[in-house]
Order: structure tokens, then sequence, then C-alpha cells
């Protein structure tokens, strides 16, 4: 039998440690699908706080750095970035 080190024990110890938490998210067991968080590329934080949370009735959050709504059983993460373009193109298989 193959004797594991000390290292491999700490090292699923805090796996299962870290990973108590993000089970949390998934008490829902009465919905077909589960989400426990969504990433938002938002322009302005603030114009997104005020929408998710005066319009839609969300509790504005930290979670460590990073600002965020919550909403029962769901967290919208918000990350400010400047607009994308993104090109598309339409491959037709018959041409």
């Amino acid at each position: 039998m193959k004797q594991r080190s000390w290292r491999q024990w700490f090292v699923g110890a805090a796996w299962l440690v870290c990973a108590a938490p993000a089970a949390a998210e998934l008490t829902n067991s009465a919905a077909p699908v589960i989400v426990g968080h969504y990433h938002l590329n938002v322009t302005s934080v603030a114009d997104h706080q005020r929408f998710w949370v005066d319009t839609l009735g969300g509790k504005a959050v930290k979670i460590g750095d990073v600002d965020a709504i919550e909403f029962p059983d769901v967290f919208l993460l918000l990350d400010e970035r400047e607009p994308r373009t993104i090109l598309l193109v339409h491959l037709d298989p018959q041409e």
C-alpha cells in the first residue's frame, strides 16, 4: 500500500475546506438547474449597482475586492471593463 505524505493530506484537507462554502450556493433542491453566480463585465459598476439594487431589489455587497449584487441563491459579480468589439463571421456551407 502506498503511504501518503503530509503534503498530500494537507492539500486534500485544504480542498475540502475551500469546497464547503461553494457548496452552500447549491442548496436549492427545488430548482431544476442551480446557478450560484454570474460574472458580468460592465462599463460602470455604479450604474449597474443602481439598476440591480434599486430596480430589481438586490443587495450591493463586496466579495473580497469584487463588487457584487446579492439575490437569494445567486450573486452577480461585477467587473468594470471597456466594451469590446466582436467580429462574427457567418460561414455558409453551401457556398
